[in-house]
């Protein structure tokens, strides 16, 4: 059965490029997280940053105000922390881009990375791309001398990702990095429902039983740990990926979404 992918892989340059950047306590890598966009949107003003802060108490939410009227950048002030998945959501609601990319402020990432991403897009070769953390012998998460719990979640993130590629016949290396790039259009099949990191599996899960499978591109990633200010918890959060992705598995609305490919 062919997918819809393919339908979505075409050679054009975009218009415009939102960056949604989810913030909640993050005030020590805010600042270079935002300095980083703007250094690219002096070197291509097609960008877009849209900031969703989510009533952070360490002086974030003081210092992201400060760019409200800064142009290439939209600041949403929510009301109370809803979780990431939330705030993810309510920033796609107000992106005007062609392309869509998803970028934390939590300095794991390099900003400038985000133009190999868009380039695949751009050039026809993707319509989904992931930028991929994990290579052949690579391990990603390295907290020093917290190496054991580096060394666990990096185990618990191959089985995770296992389980993604068997329940929906997938060959994804990285689907938890947070830098993950598409086409505005593609999202016209779905509708995004998670508040917490469980959006990072639900897009992967809802693309993939589309039909859309990300072409995945080395990204450079610094890890950090939970005294960094590192928030996914490490026994609700792997709780809720397992029901999301059994709900998606198994619910009739799956079937109704696999009946949408060509």
């Amino acid at each position: 059965m062919r997918t819809i992918q393919a339908k979505y892989n075409y050679a054009q340059r975009a218009d415009r490029i939102s960056v949604i950047m989810p913030v909640y306590n993050e005030i020590s890598t805010i600042k270079e997280a935002i300095k980083s966009f703007q250094d690219a949107y002096k070197l291509d003003s097609r960008l877009e940053l849209i900031i969703v802060e989510s009533a952070s108490d360490d002086g974030s939410r003081e210092y992201v105000t400060k760019f409200q009227d800064e142009k290439g950048i939209l600041v949403i002030l929510e009301e109370r922390p809803f979780g990431k998945g939330h705030a993810v959501r309510n920033g796609i609601s107000h992106a005007k881009g062609d392309i869509i990319s998803i970028f934390d402020a939590d300095g794991e990432y390099v900003f400038s990375d985000i133009w190999k991403l868009v380039d695949a897009i751009e050039d026809g070769r993707a319509s989904f791309v992931l930028g991929s953390r994990h290579g052949p012998g690579q391990k990603v998460r390295q907290f020093g001398k917290h190496n054991w719990l580096a060394q666990s979640m990096n185990l618990m993130h191959w089985i995770f990702a296992t389980m993604i590629n068997l329940a929906f016949d997938v060959r994804i290396r990285d689907p938890f990095t947070m830098w993950k790039v598409f086409r505005r259009e593609i999202l016209d099949h779905l509708e995004l429902v998670s508040d917490r990191f469980d959006l990072d599996w639900e897009i992967i899960c809802k693309f993939a039983i589309l039909g859309f499978v990300p072409l995945e591109i080395p990204i450079n990633y610094i890890s950090r740990d939970y005294s960094q200010g590192k928030k996914v918890k490490l026994i609700s959060d792997p709780i809720s990926w397992i029901v999301l992705l059994l709900k998606l598995r198994f619910s009739q609305a799956t079937k109704e979404l696999r009946s949408t490919r060509i």
